[in-house]
């Protein structure tokens, strides 16, 4: 099990009931959840309401921590949605030109060495 988010940490520790916070802070009960499970990222103005809420005993970055960023290991950028479409795009590039050049190469291994007992009329020469 993953260790509890510190804001989840604080209503269970004070006793505070899901439902009530959510009401006080003026957010949905599943979002409230999402946020307390780790799932979700409160926005900025939700975030103020839940440090208002909790009076300053937990930090904003403890609220709204930062989201974990990749970085892209071919150019060291930070990996985002337009990056990964463009990785998909190259690499179905990638596979089209490859099974370009081996349908090329089967062809010319075929017209090199033409099968002898398949002739079918006029197409192959003696």
């Amino acid at each position: 099990m993953t260790e509890p988010t510190p804001l989840k940490k604080y209503f269970d520790d004070n006793g505070i009931k899901i439902k009530y916070a959510a009401s006080k802070i003026g957010v949905d009960l599943n979002t409230l959840y999402k946020i307390l499970s780790g799932e979700a990222r409160p926005r900025i103005l939700t975030a103020e309401n839940i440090f208002r809420f909790v009076k300053g005993s937990l930090t904003m970055a403890q609220i709204r921590p930062e989201l974990k960023r990749e970085k892209c290991p071919c150019c060291n950028r930070l990996l985002r949605k337009h990056h990964l479409i463009e990785k998909r795009a190259r690499e179905k590039q990638h596979k089209r030109l490859r099974d370009q050049r081996e349908a090329e190469l089967k062809n010319e291994i075929d017209q090199q060495n033409p099968p002898e007992k398949v002739k079918r009329k006029g197409l192959l020469s003696p």
